[in-house]
């Protein structure tokens, strides 16, 4: 969803949401895209995720991938990898999960659970590869 938001809309979503390609859909897209870049930055650190529609799996976008490699993907997300955000403290990994029931849309009716989820890392994100 946030995918075909930020496709139809770039501007407004322009630093917001992880640089992202629906397979097969923009399948060419993303292979211009590994071919002027490559799949892994100068440290060897990979740039890209490939997540299942299905949200089954997240799974590194190998270095040498093949436009037969990312048709094979067959419906997957392909986003390109961010720094996380770390706690100060502990250089540690955390995300949050809100629950929120989008109820209308125009005119929006959001309600926001008051419980939310809250994940860490078991290990400190290491500094370089």
């Amino acid at each position: 969803f946030a995918a075909s938001l930020a496709a139809a809309h770039p501007s407004t979503f322009e630093g917001v949401a992880p640089e992202t390609y629906i397979l097969p859909d923009q399948l060419g897209a993303l292979a211009r895209r590994l071919k002027s870049e490559g799949a892994a930055d100068a440290h060897g650190w990979p740039r890209w995720l490939s997540k299942s529609v299905k949200h089954r799996g997240v799974r590194v976008l190998p270095s040498n991938a093949s436009e037969d490699y990312l048709r094979s993907l067959n419906a997957a997300l392909v986003q390109r990898r961010v720094k996380p955000l770390l706690l100060r403290s502990v250089p540690r990994v955390f995300d949050l999960g809100l629950y929120v029931l989008l109820s209308s849309v125009r005119p929006l009716r959001a309600y926001l659970f008051e419980e939310a989820l809250v994940r860490f890392g078991s290990a400190e994100y290491p500094a370089s590869p």
